[in-house]
């Protein structure tokens, strides 16, 4: 699903843009559902992966930051199959707080990584089970109380001003 998205991501920025100047409570509802989608997705590679995943040692080369400051690191292990892989998680989610700290003293320090076995190139750091599961509830609260607001304002329930 999340495929399709990106598939068609600037079909829907068009449709949100459009629908910013007609009826700007449906694009309260295209982020919800583009929300939810991302969110219901995610739980469902975090659940396979940690149900299914092939669990290794892995050590971090360097940590990468984005346009925001936000660092991810850079992982590499070695699979069943002798493959030596560098990548960065598949799922991995920053806070604010990564952007001011250095992350030296992890850097070359071994984790335990879960890799999907039909794709090694999706993985995640074991230890941070818990703090993904936490943001993909943010994210999944945040697209339903977007959709609720958009469909409350399209049936008249609330009357939002813009």
């Amino acid at each position: 699903m999340i495929k399709y998205i990106e598939k068609y991501w600037i079909i829907i920025a068009l449709v949100f843009i459009i629908f910013a100047f007609i009826k700007p409570s449906i694009c309260f509802l295209i982020l919800g559902l583009v929300f939810l989608i991302f969110s219901i997705e995610s739980y469902k590679f975090n659940k396979y992966i940690y149900l299914k995943g092939v669990k290794c040692s892995a050590k971090i080369l360097t940590y990468e930051s984005d346009y925001e400051g936000h660092k991810t690191p850079i992982i590499e292990f070695k699979i069943a199959s002798g493959e030596i892989i560098s990548e960065k998680p598949y799922f991995y989610a920053s806070t604010d707080l990564s952007k001011i700290r250095t992350y030296k003293n992890k850097i070359n320090q071994n984790v335990n990584i879960l890799y999907d076995p039909k794709n090694p190139k999706r993985f995640v750091i074991q230890s941070e089970e818990e703090f993904s599961y936490t943001v993909l509830m943010l994210f999944f609260f945040i697209s339903i109380a977007s959709i609720a607001i958009a469909i409350c304002d399209l049936f008249g329930v609330i009357n939002i001003n813009y």
